[in-house]
């Protein structure tokens, strides 16, 4: 014996109402305000101590436990110390320096920012542009305790 299948009363309108009220499939959870406020004034303050060159204040920006990464295949530095030398040697070679950036996500502590910036090299007076993502995680005080970038050069 065939029995009719069920049907769900205007069944259109029940999917168009289901793909409306359900969340993206890639919906990031949302940040709150203070979770955004944070990596936004984080980030200012890092624009500011590259573009002044700022040894000291791009260290302060550090836990003393901090781990930062140039590039996901490099070991890490460890701790504001060494965060700090190695901003000394890069910031020596440049000049002119501008950044800007977008944040892409914050989920608790951890932000998701596409930046870009632009230097010239010093002694050679070439032009540098660099076009990065980084991974940026603050503590409670809003210090970072891990850094991680990726990048890609254009140099004229």
């Amino acid at each position: 014996m065939n029995r009719p299948k069920p049907r769900l009363p205007f069944p259109g309108i029940c999917l168009l109402l289901a793909c409306l009220l359900a969340p993206p499939l890639n919906a990031a959870i949302p940040a709150s305000a203070g979770g955004r406020a944070s990596a936004d004034a984080w980030l200012r303050q890092y624009a500011l101590a590259w573009e002044h060159r700022d040894v000291t204040a791009a260290g302060a920006l550090y836990a003393e436990n901090a781990e930062y990464r140039e590039s996901p295949f490099q070991a890490p530095l460890r701790g504001e110390k060494a965060i700090r030398a190695y901003w000394d040697r890069i910031v020596r070679g440049q000049r002119n320096v501008r950044m800007r950036y977008r944040i892409l996500s914050v989920e608790g502590g951890t932000s998701i920012v596409h930046w870009q910036a632009s230097f010239v090299r010093v002694p050679s007076g070439r032009k540098v542009r660099l076009d990065g993502i980084a991974e940026i995680t603050l503590d409670g005080h809003d210090k970072c305790v891990r850094f991680l970038e990726w990048w890609n050069l254009q140099q004229t």
